[in-house]
């Protein structure tokens, strides 16, 4: 498997990414639709790639604010269980440390109704 880092929409990617999407558990079918993507200024794409086909993906975006704001993520069922979504938000704090981030904020769901929260993190030295 490798990591594709891609900033602006993956346009060649497109149809695989809104696949995985759709089918995520906690998407249940929505459409990641293109001029979601295209409207999102600053958006940073990771894909995992095994193949030449995508089995998971990481987005985000930089938010009006100017926080990274790390959005959605996928993996492929049946590649779930292997660290993929792991390996894909590591890669992503890397990649925006590099662009010079220092937090980022991100959305999770509480183990409490599954509600989301919005948390701000900061990164920590070992990433």
């Amino acid at each position: 498997m490798q990591i594709v880092t891609i900033e602006g929409v993956p346009y060649d990617w497109l149809k695989r990414l809104q696949e995985i999407h759709a089918h995520a558990h906690v998407f249940n079918g929505a459409n990641l639709l293109l001029e979601k993507l295209e409207s999102k200024e600053g958006l940073i794409c990771l894909l995992a790639v095994e193949n030449e086909n995508i089995i998971g993906f990481k987005l985000g975006y930089i938010h009006p604010d100017g926080v990274f704001y790390s959005w959605l993520g996928g993996v492929y069922e049946k590649k779930l269980g292997q660290g993929i979504a792991s390996q894909l938000m590591k890669r992503q704090h890397e990649h925006l440390l590099a662009l010079g981030f220092n937090f980022f904020q991100q959305k999770s769901p509480t183990s409490i109704g599954g509600e989301m929260n919005a948390d701000l993190s900061y990164f920590s030295a070992g990433v």
